[in-house]
């Protein structure tokens, strides 16, 4: 899917085909927020009235740039695991094992969401650095990244969930729900963020 151009991901997005869907977008959504955080960090290195913070900056960057790869990757793991899931539950109900199918793709269908969650959060963590000490000539940018960023965890949540209203291991669902909860603890620092930029652009 990564090679396809983005008008053919698009129309395709937008077909009857199951996939790409929602996970796919989040995750997509998430890697342009890392790489927005990236290139506000690299309009800043290297310029000296920013030296103060290169260090901090450059730590910034590398680990925005793994996560942009990290999340690009997590299209693709989306895709291939709610692909397992719908053909699991494309089997005729009277397949023997059908149920047990099922029950083995809910897992990866659910983690693929559940990674890509977390990864957004990551993103959204970096972002207060770039804007607070990245160039101010991009600070809108570094604001776009933290409402992609935000955009991109609850769009994955989503996905999770309805993963998790057929899994019938309680277990499961718990530890899953706690992670989920634990990604979207920064949340509300998305809101903060953008009143901040506003105030910096007016």
């Amino acid at each position: 899917m990564l090679e396809r151009t983005l008008a053919d991901f698009v129309a395709q997005l937008g077909s009857a085909a199951p996939t790409p869907g929602g996970g796919s977008v989040a995750a997509l959504t998430g890697a342009q927020a890392a790489a927005l955080v990236v290139m506000v960090c690299e309009l800043t290195l290297g310029k000296p009235r920013f030296a103060e913070h290169e260090a901090q900056l450059t730590t910034v960057r590398d680990q925005a740039a793994d996560l942009q790869t990290e999340l690009l990757n997590l299209v693709e793991a989306d895709i291939a695991a709610y692909d397992q899931l719908a053909a699991a539950y494309r089997l005729p109900r009277e397949t023997e094992g059908r149920a047990a199918q099922i029950a083995a793709a809910l897992g990866p269908a659910t983690e693929a969401p559940l990674a890509i969650a977390e990864s957004a959060a990551a993103v959204l963590a970096l972002v207060p650095e770039v804007v607070a000490h990245g160039n101010q000539h991009a600070v809108s940018d570094a604001g776009m990244a933290a409402l992609l960023a935000a955009a991109a965890v609850r769009s994955a949540a989503l996905n999770v969930l309805i993963n998790l209203s057929g899994n019938p291991d309680e277990a499961a669902v718990k530890a899953y729900r706690d992670r989920l909860g634990r990604a979207g603890t920064g949340l509300a620092q998305a809101d903060a963020i953008y009143a901040a930029v506003c105030g910096k652009l007016a």
